[in-house]
């Protein structure tokens, strides 16, 4: 499951506008599955035996055997950003992600108003090592919440922009990762699964 970035910035310092897009890297996308405390964790299943990807899980999963533990996935997505002029002024970025499936409602909604919110947190490199990473579920990034994803359940979503933080955190001259993560623990089993973005 990728998903897709596009930032709008002014380019050679002549007051021109450029829009580029970015495809996330599905070689260093992945989720990883935890409990609240961290203690356990494990990568999520991404890739099959025929290479092909599977869809990244956010939010409560259905325990597992044999110790039927609540695991809590977050997702990261890998962009290169390196084709960025250096002198280019980032005015405008955000993400989009596909819909796969979802089980139960992760927002947790009340009256269609979301209560728990799809938090989007940013990296200049990576949060470990270039592909996906145990420790990446809540290792240290440059700017968190830089940008929410409200409920969806079908297509395609954009994130709200992203903050002065965060575009002040994508990365020139390389990777840039992004976290998506619920801002709280579901007290259900609720989770989304998306894939590649527009």
């Amino acid at each position: 499951g990728d998903g897709d970035g596009d930032g709008d910035g002014d380019g050679d310092g002549d007051g021109d506008v450029h829009s580029v897009s970015f495809s996330s890297d599905s070689t260093l996308d992945g989720y990883i599955k935890s409990t609240s405390d961290g203690a356990t964790r494990e990568l999520g299943d991404y890739f099959d035996s025929s290479g092909s990807t599977y869809p990244l899980a956010i939010g409560r999963g259905i325990p597992a055997f044999p110790d039927y533990i609540d695991f809590y996935s977050r997702a990261i997505l890998s962009f290169d950003t390196s084709t960025i002029p250096d002198d280019a002024v980032i005015s405008r970025a955000y993400v989009t992600v596909a819909y796969h499936s979802m089980s139960g409602d992760p927002w947790e909604r009340v009256d269609e108003i979301p209560v728990n919110k799809l938090q989007v947190h940013i990296i200049e490199g990576t949060f470990n090592n270039s592909g996906i990473d145990l420790l990446d579920w809540d290792s240290s990034a440059d700017a968190e919440n830089i940008a929410e994803i409200d409920y969806f359940s079908s297509a395609t979503k954009n994130s709200s922009d992203f903050n002065n933080s965060g575009l002040q955190a994508v990365n020139k001259t390389g990777l840039t990762q992004l976290r998506l993560q619920f801002e709280n623990f579901q007290s259900t089993i609720a989770y989304i699964f998306i894939h590649e973005g527009s």
